[in-house]
C-alpha cells in the first residue's frame, strides 16, 4: 500500500512539473510573439517589453557584450531606428527547457527581413519569472 502512495506521488508530482513547464513554455512563447509583432510594427519599446527592465540585463551581440536595459533599447535604436531598417522578423523557437520554478533556457533562430537584405541568426534566451511576469535578463543573439 505505501509503495502505491509513494508512486502515486510521484506520478503527481512529476505531472505537476510537465505542467509547470508546458505553462512557463506558453507564457514565454507568447511574450516572444508580442515582441514580433511589435517589432514588425516598428515599435522598438513595445519589443523591448519582453526585457527585464534592469541595469543587470544582459546582451551579448556579435560585435559587444552590453548591460542594462537603456543600453540594449539605445542599441537597438542605432541599429534599427526606422520602420525601414526593421524590417519583417520571424523568431522560431527550437529548444526549450525549463530550469526551475523562477528560470527558463529558450534557444532559437531568427531571420530579418528587408527590403535589401536578409539578416538570419540564433539566439540562447535565459528567462526569468519576476513579479509574476516572464522576463529575458540574459539575450545571446548572434
Amino acid at each position: 500500500m505505501r509503495f502505491i502512495i509513494a508512486l502515486s506521488l510521484l506520478f503527481y508530482s512529476c505531472s505537476n512539473h510537465q505542467d509547470e513547464e508546458q505553462n512557463a513554455q506558453e507564457a514565454i512563447y507568447e511574450v516572444m510573439s508580442e515582441q514580433q509583432k511589435a517589432w514588425n510594427n516598428g515599435n522598438l519599446e513595445g519589443y523591448m517589453n519582453g526585457y527585464w527592465k534592469n541595469d543587470s540585463l544582459v546582451f551579448v551581440g556579435s560585435s559587444d557584450i552590453n548591460m542594462g536595459w537603456n543600453k540594449t533599447l539605445k542599441n537597438y535604436r542605432s541599429n534599427y531606428g526606422e520602420k525601414s531598417t526593421m524590417g519583417h522578423l520571424l523568431l522560431q523557437n527550437i529548444s526549450f527547457k525549463q530550469l526551475d520554478g523562477q528560470h527558463a533556457w529558450l534557444m532559437g533562430k531568427w531571420q530579418l527581413y528587408r527590403t535589401n537584405d536578409t539578416l538570419k541568426g540564433h539566439y540562447t534566451l535565459l528567462w526569468q519569472l519576476i513579479d509574476g511576469q516572464w522576463k529575458i535578463v540574459a539575450d545571446h543573439s548572434s
